[in-house]
C-alpha cells in the first residue's frame, strides 16, 4: 500500500477525510496528520510519504511553500492541493511546481476523493514502474560482478560496496532478500518476478529479480524497515525451497551470500518452504575450485571416461555415487554439487555419442542434494546400451563351427573344454586357442554371451521370474546371472524387461 500525509489546519476536515474515506480499497494507509507546513516538512523529512493531501492556505507555511520546498529537496511525494473555488490561481500556481492535482474543498464528497486517490496509486505505479527499470539497468552490472564474487573464494567486494551508495543516495536505506532454487523450464528475462508479491510489502518497496545458475533472487529495496513475514500457506509448500531475510542497505552483499549458504544447508538437509537466512553463515560453503581441487579433477573425469569407453558400467556407478557421497560429506556450496552433476551427465552424454549439449538436465531439475545425484544416475542409466550386439561368428573351419553348432544345442547345459575336444575329436590346448583366433572371443566369453542373448529374448517374450529364466540359459547361480547380464547390457535384467515390455 502507498502511504499518504494529510496537512490540513482545518480539524474538521482532516476528521471527515479520516472517518469516510475507504483508504485500505484505495491502496492507501495514513501514516500521519498536520495541520500546517511547517509540521507537515518534518514529517516528510522523517517518514517519506508517497503522496501529501495538502491544504493551500496554512499558517506559519503554507502549501505551496511546503510544495515548493520538498521539490527543492528532492522528496518524490506526490502532491494532491485542496483549495477554495476563490484560490484558483493559486491551484495553478501549484500544478506548475509539480502537484499532480486539485480538488475544491466545497464540491469534495467522499467518492470524488476516493476516485482522485485510486488516480494517484496509478500515478504512483507509474512512476515507482519506471524508477525500478532505470535502476535495474543502472544495478544489473553490480548484481552480475557480486553474483561472480560468491562463486570465488576471495570476492571482491567492489561491485557490492559501490550498488550500497547509490542504493543510498536514492533514499534505499534497506534492503529484503528472497532467493530460491528456480527449476522452472522457461528462460526467464523479466527483471520483476512475482517472488516479491509473496509477501505483504508497502507499495513504495523497489523490487529487482536476479536470475542466474538456476537460482532466482528478488531484491526488495525499501527506505524504512520492511519485515519480510511469508504468507501462512506458503509453508506447505514442498515443491520448492526459499530463503528470506533483511538487512541495512550497506549490508546487502553479505545478506546475499548468507542467503546462499542458508540455500546450501537447506539442500543438504532436503528442506523445502520458506526458511529465514542464517546471521552469520556467509563463506562456510566450499567454493567452487575449492571443491573442484579436493572432488572432481582431470584424474576422476578422465577416470570416467576411460570406465564408460571400455564399458566397465560398474566402475562408472561406483565413481558417481562416490562423487555426491563426497559432496555431502563437503558440505560444498549447492551450486558447486549441480555444476559437478551437470558435468557428470555432460560426460556421460558425449561419451555414449548423444547429444550433451541439451539445456535441461536431470540435474538441473534438483531442489536438493539427493535427488540431484539420483537425477545424475539416472541419466547414467538411460545411456546405457539396452542391448548388445549379438551375431554368431562366421568362420571357414569346419571343427570351429561344429563346436559352434554343439553351443547352440547344449547352452543349457555345462559346457566345458573337455566336452567340446570330444565333440570334435581334438586336443583341449589346441580348441582353446583356434576358437580365439577364429572368432575372437574364448569359450568362455562366447558361451556367456550366447546365454545372455537367449536370456534377453526370454525377457521380453515371456513372464517367466528372472531367477527361473536365468537357470533355463545355463546359469546355476542368480546373482552371477544379474551381475553378468547388468556388466554385458547395461541394465539389470528386471530394468532391461521394464523398459523392452512397454
Amino acid at each position: 500500500m502507498w502511504s499518504l500525509l494529510i496537512v490540513e489546519d482545518e480539524e474538521e476536515v482532516r476528521s471527515f477525510l479520516r472517518k469516510h474515506v475507504d483508504w485500505e480499497r484505495c491502496g492507501f494507509r495514513v501514516i500521519g496528520e498536520a495541520g500546517n507546513g511547517r509540521a507537515a516538512w518534518e514529517l516528510i523529512r522523517k517518514h517519506r510519504p508517497d503522496a501529501v493531501l495538502c491544504d493551500i492556505f496554512m499558517p506559519i507555511m503554507d502549501g505551496l511553500q511546503l510544495l515548493e520546498r520538498c521539490r527543492e529537496s528532492g522528496s518524490p511525494a506526490l502532491f494532491v492541493m485542496l483549495t477554495c473555488a476563490n484560490e484558483f490561481a493559486y491551484a495553478q500556481q501549484a500544478l506548475k511546481l509539480g502537484a499532480f492535482n486539485y480538488m475544491l474543498k466545497l464540491s469534495m464528497g467522499v467518492e470524488e476523493m476516493q476516485d482522485e486517490l485510486i488516480a494517484v496509486g496509478k500515478e504512483l505505479a507509474k512512476r515507482k514502474k519506471a524508477e525500478s527499470e532505470r535502476l535495474y539497468l543502472n544495478w544489473l552490472p553490480a548484481y552480475k560482478q557480486a553474483w561472480d564474487d560468491i562463486r570465488r573464494p576471495n570476492p571482491d567486494d567492489c561491485a557490492v560496496g559501490k550498488l550500497a551508495q547509490q542504493a543510498a543516495e536514492e533514499g534505499y536505506a534497506h534492503v529484503g532478500i528472497v532467493s530460491f532454487i528456480d527449476v522452472r523450464e522457461e528462460e526467464v528475462d523479466e527483471p520483476r518476478l512475482d517472488t516479491a508479491g509473496l509477501f505483504a510489502l508497502r507499495s513504495s518497496v523497489l523490487t529487482h529479480a536476479f536470475r542466474a545458475s538456476g537460482v532466482t533472487t528478488s531484491f526488495i529495496w525499501s527506505k524504512a524497515p520492511e519485515p519480510l513475514v511469508p504468507p501462512a500457506e506458503a509453508g506447505e509448500n514442498d515443491s520448492y525451497l526459499a530463503v528470506y531475510g533483511t538487512a541495512r542497505t550497506v549490508d546487502w552483499g553479505m545478506l546475499w551470500r548468507q542467503a546462499i549458504d542458508t540455500l546450501t544447508s537447506g539442500w543438504y538437509e532436503a528442506r523445502t518452504g520458506w526458511v529465514p537466512i542464517r546471521a552469520g553463515s556467509a563463506g562456510r560453503s566450499k567454493s567452487l575450485s575449492d571443491a573442484e581441487a579436493a572432488v572432481w579433477s582431470w584424474k576422476q573425469e578422465a577416470e570416467l571416461i576411460h570406465a564408460l569407453e571400455e564399458g566397465r558400467w560398474d566402475a562408472c556407478e561406483e565413481l558417481i555415487l562416490k562423487t555426491g557421497k563426497t559432496m555431502e560429506r563437503m558440505k560444498v556450496s549447492f551450486l558447486t554439487d549441480r555444476d559437478v552433476a551437470e558435468r557428470v551427465e555432460q560426460i556421460v552424454s558425449r561419451v555414449r555419442g548423444l547429444d550433451g549439449s541439451k539445456k535441461r538436465t536431470n540435474a538441473s531439475r534438483a531442489i536438493h542434494h539427493e535427488r540431484l545425484w539420483e537425477g545424475v544416475m539416472a541419466c547414467f542409466v538411460e545411456h546405457l546400451p539396452v542391448s548388445f550386439p549379438f551375431v554368431r561368428p562366421i568362420t571357414d573351419h569346419a571343427e570351429v563351427n561344429a563346436m559352434l553348432d554343439y553351443i547352440d544345442m547344449h547352452f543349457k547345459e555345462t559346457i566345458t573344454l573337455h566336452a567340446l575336444s570330444r565333440h570334435v575329436s581334438m586336443e583341449e590346448s589346441y580348441i582353446s586357442a583356434l576358437f580365439k583366433k577364429k572368432t575372437g572371443m574364448n569359450v568362455v566369453g562366447y558361451v556367456n554371451r550366447y546365454r545372455i542373448h537367449r536370456s534377453m529374448q526370454l525377457l521380453k517374450e515371456t513372464g517367466l521370474s528372472v531367477q527361473t529364466i536365468g537357470q533355463s540359459v545355463g546359469f546355476a547361480s542368480e546373482h552371477y546371472f544379474n551381475r553378468l547380464f547388468k556388466k554385458l547390457v547395461g541394465l539389470s535384467p528386471g530394468e532391461f524387461r521394464k523398459r523392452n515390455r512397454g
